[in-house]
């Protein structure tokens, strides 16, 4: 009764898929049913916005909540953290990583559609906003190969999305490291 925020989670509507993301409960308020009530409302606000399809990503820990509310398994998916160490940054040759543009975003969202499923063009425009600086693409021959983008989240730097054509898989590495060394120079 007091007005305290307790828990959020974020819904996303691209048309027929909803993506549902970031659902966090207070640990004091954990096991009261709180972070069920907040999945039902982003269902429910998804569906009426006309999604078909609802994924999100789970913690270990949230498995059995999702699989009550009837979601099932898709496939595994990673979630690493590391310390960087500035004697172990990596140098490498960014001639074909750039600095994203907002003038890039349109593009890159057709990249990124053909891998994500759907047009995330509003959340790509919102992250590159905030944080321009933290946003890199990778082209080869005038085509887009992939891209990252990064930012400040709470005492560190969340990245993702970052995206890359598999066939490209050195490439992804260095966009990495061009976005790690940014942290790296905002951050001394």
């Amino acid at each position: 009764g007091n007005n305290e925020r307790v828990g959020h989670v974020f819904a996303f509507n691209y048309g027929k898929l909803g993506v549902i993301g970031i659902l966090i409960v207070q640990s004091k308020y954990r096991g009261k049913g709180i972070g069920t009530k907040l999945m039902e409302k982003a269902i429910e606000y998804l569906k009426k916005q006309g999604a078909e399809t609802i994924r999100l990503e789970a913690v270990t820990k949230a498995v059995s909540l999702y699989k009550r509310l009837g979601f099932k398994k898709e496939f595994n998916s990673l979630r690493m953290e590391s310390i960087i160490e500035k004697e172990k940054r990596v140098e490498n040759d960014f001639t074909i990583i750039r600095q994203m543009k907002a003038e890039n975003l349109n593009r890159i969202a057709r990249f990124d559609m053909k891998y994500f499923g759907a047009n995330r063009l509003k959340v790509l425009e919102a992250i590159y906003r905030d944080y321009p600086h933290l946003s890199f693409f990778a082209e080869k021959n005038g085509r887009t190969i992939g891209y990252i983008m990064a930012r400040e989240a709470g005492d560190g730097f969340w990245i993702g999305p970052w995206v890359c054509n598999p066939k490209f898989s050195k490439v992804a590495k260095q966009m990495l490291n061009a976005c790690l060394t940014k942290i790296l120079e905002e951050t001394e």
